[in-house]
């Protein structure tokens, strides 16, 4: 079984976290492939990467673009419970990985840096929208949506 192996620590607060990470052996993500996965980049990786552990995480949205397998973390097959259970027995076995705390920390705000980016064209272009529509309505004959909701 499992008893002794692997901890389950519960409710936890915040500031204990960085010390229950540095001091695990592995820290695994085993995320499906499905939309959620695709389409999102889980914050958690960010905090497993710079607790210095090996991390074992399967392959799905933007990690393959950030990370290495082999040499960032270890990567396995989304879906495939044989190929994870693979990477966590390789991970056991010795097979580790390079990445240093200053590397960790150049991936994390790289992502960080992108998705801070994107936020800030969709917000430009939502704002452009917003002029658009509210010029439309005024050459219309109705109210500026700015005006009627200043009023």
């Amino acid at each position: 079984g499992l008893d002794g192996k692997v901890n389950l620590p519960g409710s936890m607060s915040p500031s204990d976290m960085p010390r229950l990470l540095r001091k695990s052996k592995i820290l695994a993500l085993a995320r499906p492939d499905n939309a959620q996965a695709k389409y999102g980049f889980a914050t958690k990786i960010g905090e497993y990467l710079l607790a210095e552990r090996p991390v074992v995480l399967t392959n799905v949205g933007d990690f393959g673009l950030y990370l290495k397998d082999g040499v960032d973390v270890i990567m396995a097959e989304p879906d495939n419970v044989d190929d994870f259970a693979q990477a966590i027995k390789d991970v056991l076995e010795g097979k580790e990985t390079s990445l240093s705390f200053s590397e960790a920390q150049q991936i994390v705000n790289a992502h960080f840096a992108e998705m801070e980016k994107q936020a800030h064209a969709a917000a430009i272009e939502q704002g452009e929208m917003f002029l658009k529509m509210n010029k439309e309505r005024e050459i219309n004959g109705f109210p500026s949506i700015l005006h009627a909701t200043l009023r």
